[in-house]
């Protein structure tokens, strides 16, 4: 089986400015229906007094409160996140200020078998 990139259906990097006392959706990907997902690749920013809400298929799979990775040296997964609908992170900025966060999720994408 031949994978595709994630970039072939959306950008595997994404960001948002979120104000101070707000959050919002950072990064989103959507997968086509006759695909499955498997992320590798992950880095994202995070700042004091803030977390990322990571979700997969709509499940909660972490609250990140650190760093992950190096945008030119993402970290490795292996084996991978498998997902068939969605992978999702929300920023939650209880800080002071706004601040901009950057998440680079990388995989690929295999058709499904029918």
């Amino acid at each position: 089986m031949r994978g595709i990139a994630f970039s072939v259906y959306g950008s595997p990097y994404q960001y948002k400015k979120v104000e101070a006392g707000q959050s919002a959706i950072v990064y989103k990907y959507d997968l086509p229906s006759d695909y499955v997902g498997f992320m590798y690749d992950l880095a994202l920013s995070w700042y004091p007094k803030t977390y990322l809400g990571w979700e997969k298929d709509g499940e909660m799979i972490e609250q990140i409160e650190h760093e992950i990775g190096e945008f030119k040296r993402p970290k490795l997964f292996d084996p991978p996140y498998f997902f068939e609908k969605q992978m999702k992170f929300t920023a939650y900025n209880n800080s002071k200020s706004a601040q901009t966060f950057r998440i680079l999720c990388d995989g690929l994408l295999i058709r499904k078998i029918t």
